[in-house]
């Protein structure tokens, strides 16, 4: 083994989705810890010091205690979604994989964490603060340093919403195939671009208006001494009534005080655009009086990243934004998903007669499979990539992929990770150790298909269902499918 000493770390890999080592997006690294090294406590006290908030944790080993400090730094002191890590070994090193944001940013704070300890073993001087200041700043720079940007995607991730960001087109998606949303910050691919447009020319938004007996813009000039408000509609639906604070030029909630008809007038505008997300800043003497009143004005109607800032820059907590837009495309989390079965060894052949029994229950099915052979849609060739996480993800950014089936290889695995969130069916054929992980994958109430030794076993939450045997691989093949029958027909229609 090449000369290393305590903490060093080596082999960084990231995967963007789930994968061997964690069911969650995660970096992993390897890590060195000297076994005749100090024991825990020795670091615990400079690390309580510095960091108190960790004192409530009773890490009994240094890697678990390590581990927990660099999920802490992740959260960058604003409770960033990073939570989960898991600790593994290989040879004489430590394996740690932590969920993560930005690669530079993590790396960044691996780094720091391995030399802050490094330092303690040495009893040197280290300023800890000011390194995680500056990687502090750093992530502020980043596209999820973005507020508005992060505070749509963490709103996927609460609520159990697959979210992965498409570099080539600059956007995140949430949900699968046929149940995207895509966008970046209040801007989806849902919105009319002709509304957009429309919405961004104000003679032609005080004509429509004025044609709807609306009152007109009149010009922040001639309104300037009243207050203004700031009417926010999701889907056509009346979502919180801002207004700004004079201490610190945040915003706060005036739902309860604003008029119905007021709420009445901005969600009859907002249907008639196809926009998920509109803001009407009017000017108005007092809120809670009807607009037909007079003394309210529209100023201007917002959308997109106009309206970005108020996704986080609410001062009431009454009000959550990015939930109520990512709400309005998911009513719930399984509204998100399509039906995917993954397996190990599922051939274009297997995949082709799954797509055969699909079809007998529903004709139009929109079915993708990748196989050895590559990315077909509804049994036709597309494309195929020697990037395993890129094949996947095109799968899932197919607007018609209704259903999905998904092979992975151990090389696959362990170079690319599975990518997607969960799987409703997973077919395991004799497999090795990082083809097995895919287990870690199964969704609740999800199905475990275990071939080996002649036989096929059907198992969920860990009960055995079915138990069948076999001869030859064409015997397998044959009833391996009656086995799926019967599951095919309830998963198509299981998120509808």
């Amino acid at each position: 083994m090449e000369n290393i000493i305590d903490f060093d770390i080596r082999k960084f890999r990231t995967y963007n989705g789930p994968n061997y080592y964690l069911n969650k997006r995660a970096f992993v690294f390897n890590i060195f810890l000297d076994p005749e090294g100090p024991e825990v406590d020795f670091y615990k006290k400079t690390i309580y010091i510095e960091l108190p908030k960790l004192a409530n944790r009773n890490p009994s080993t240094v890697i678990d205690l390590l581990s927990s400090t660099l999920i802490y730094i992740l959260k960058m002191e604003i409770e960033l979604y990073p939570n989960d890590y898991s600790i593994s070994e290989d040879g004489e090193d430590y394996v740690v994989a932590v969920e993560f944001i930005d690669k530079e940013i993590t790396e960044e704070c691996v780094n720091l964490v391995s030399e802050w300890f490094k330092a303690m073993n040495k009893n040197t001087g280290f300023d800890f603060h000011s390194r995680w200041t500056k990687i502090k700043s750093g992530f502020n720079k980043t596209l999820l340093g973005d507020t508005a940007i992060y505070s749509l995607v963490e709103a996927g991730i609460k609520r159990n919403i697959p979210v992965f960001y498409l570099k080539e087109e600059k956007q995140f998606q949430w949900g699968y195939g046929e149940k995207q949303l895509r966008g970046l910050s209040t801007s989806f691919h849902t919105d009319g671009s002709n509304d957009i447009e429309l919405l961004a020319n104000k003679n032609k938004v005080s004509d429509f208006l004025s044609m709807c007996g609306f009152p007109t813009i009149v010009g922040e000039n001639n309104s300037s001494k009243m207050p203004e408000c700031y009417l926010l509609t999701v889907n056509g639906k009346f979502s919180a009534a801002l207004q700004k604070t004079s201490s610190d030029n945040g915003f706060i909630n005036i739902a309860e005080k604003t008029h119905s008809k007021n709420i009445e007038i901005a969600e009859s505008i907002a249907k008639f655009f196809n926009v998920k997300c509109l803001e009407i800043i009017v000017s108005t003497k007092d809120i809670s009086k009807p607009w037909t009143d007079g003394n309210f004005h529209i100023l201007k109607i917002n959308t997109g990243k106009e309206i970005a800032k108020q996704l986080t820059s609410t001062n009431s907590k009454s009000v959550d934004l990015a939930g109520l837009i990512i709400k309005s495309h998911f009513r719930r989390p399984e509204f998100s998903r399509i039906p995917i079965i993954a397996g190990n060894y599922i051939s274009q052949k297997m995949a082709d007669s799954i797509y055969k029994k699909l079809r007998t229950t529903k004709p139009s099915v929109g079915f993708s499979s990748l196989t050895d052979e590559g990315i077909f849609f509804n049994g036709k060739y597309f494309s195929k990539s020697n990037d395993h996480e890129q094949n996947v993800k095109i799968i899932l950014r197919f607007p018609e992929t209704e259903f999905a089936v998904i092979n992975h290889t151990a090389h696959d695995i362990l170079d690319f990770g599975f990518f997607h969130e969960g799987a409703d069916v997973v077919i395991l054929d004799n497999a090795n150790d990082a083809e097995g992980s895919m287990k870690n994958i199964l969704l609740e109430n999800g199905i475990l298909i275990n071939i080996s030794n002649h036989q096929i076993e059907v198992t969920i939450n860990n009960e055995v269902k079915s138990n069948i045997s076999f001869y030859n691989d064409e015997d397998k093949d044959r009833l391996l499918m009656t086995a799926l029958e019967p599951i095919l027909k309830e998963l198509i229609y299981k998120y509808e």
